[in-house]
């Protein structure tokens, strides 16, 4: 083994080849570590902390401060409804239904939806976009196009 050490000490190439090696063995386990995103110890921390949420919420319930909530749709929310946004008036519903319940002082919300109805592929989603949720608030929706003009 002394020899080996010896010999790679003394010539260069085989220094090189061996300091080669040795970065591309370090380079190679970090490709195979996963990202933390992705990592399965990290599924488990979202999976354990959602637990511990749960358990709090069901044990030790608190009143919640008036704070301003927002609630955002983004790539994975879209990813997982197969429907159109312009069809997506039930889960809208369904969002808003919750939010009566909380009883919230302002409702904003920040989606266009179609200008014509989609009742006839869809039975039952006029009346979803339409039925008073929270009698006492009044939700405002304005849209502009590009260039300022308000539809």
């Amino acid at each position: 083994m002394a020899k080996l050490w010896e010999r790679l000490r003394s010539s260069p190439p085989l220094k090189g080849a061996f300091l080669l090696l040795i970065v591309a063995g370090i380079a190679a386990a970090f490709a195979f570590l996963p990202n933390p995103r992705e990592s399965a110890l990290a599924d488990a921390e979202r999976f354990a902390f959602d637990q511990q949420m749960r358990l709090l919420r069901a044990v030790h319930p608190r009143p919640l401060a008036r704070d301003v909530v927002l609630v955002g749709i983004d790539e994975d929310t879209e990813a997982r409804f197969t429907e159109p946004v312009a069809l997506w008036h039930r889960h809208f519903a369904a969002v808003l239904h919750g939010l009566a319940k909380a009883r919230p002082r302002a409702v904003g919300v920040d989606v266009v939806l179609p200008e014509r109805t989609f009742d006839g592929i869809v039975p039952g989603l006029e009346r979803l976009a339409k039925e008073p949720l929270m009698p006492n608030l009044a939700m405002v929706g304005v849209a502009a196009y590009s260039f300022g003009r308000m539809r």
